[in-house]
């Protein structure tokens, strides 16, 4: 790969890989709430009890697998190029010019199209291209999780206990009497 558009296109794809990354947190967070809720309404209905560390996973699994899963799951150099392209309708210019750079047989005409990209790239701008924003699936995630967190810690209803004595059975009076 050329290395002008190497060195344009790493700070797209590192901001691919931040987002992707916290999605991925949000879809394992997300499904961990769900989970969290029908716990949660389970443990009302059925008046269950959970165990402390049961509850804390629930809600540590999924965000941790979401984690490892958006740090090896690698965004592509074409993926950054094609963000390019788009934004800055450039025509799938820079895909071609990443291409182009991978071959190793000598072509000016592809020399020219990388160098051409190139040229365009020296004025691309990563936070324009990818801005960094809340994913939805983290908002989405985030409201579960507090339902969640809701039902699995709402307390439940207690029944009040009066006790009394218990009268003396029968039998027992009588065999009383008969000793006295």
């Amino acid at each position: 790969m050329d290395e002008r558009i190497n060195r344009a296109l790493t700070t797209v794809r590192r901001r691919q890989q931040l987002l992707f990354t916290l999605k991925c947190i949000g879809y394992g967070l997300l499904g961990s709430a769900a989970v969290g809720v029908v716990a949660g309404i389970s443990r009302l209905a059925f008046d269950a009890s959970l165990a402390p560390w049961l509850v804390a996973s629930l809600f540590v699994v999924g965000p941790v697998f979401g984690l490892v899963t958006g740090l090896l799951w690698r965004r592509g150099w074409n993926e950054a190029a094609g963000a390019v392209d788009k934004h800055y309708e450039l025509k799938d210019r820079t895909i071609s010019a990443l291409e182009f750079s991978a071959r190793t047989e000598p072509d000016s005409l592809r020399e020219l199209q990388v160098d051409d990209a190139a040229e365009h790239l020296k004025q691309l701008q990563p936070a324009a291209v990818v801005p960094l924003r809340w994913p939805t699936s983290l908002g989405y995630a985030t409201a579960t999780a507090i339902v969640a967190a809701t039902l699995l810690f709402w307390p439940r209803a207690t029944s009040s206990v009066k006790a009394n004595l218990a009268e003396p059975l029968p039998g027992v009076l009588l065999a009383a009497d008969i000793i006295q």
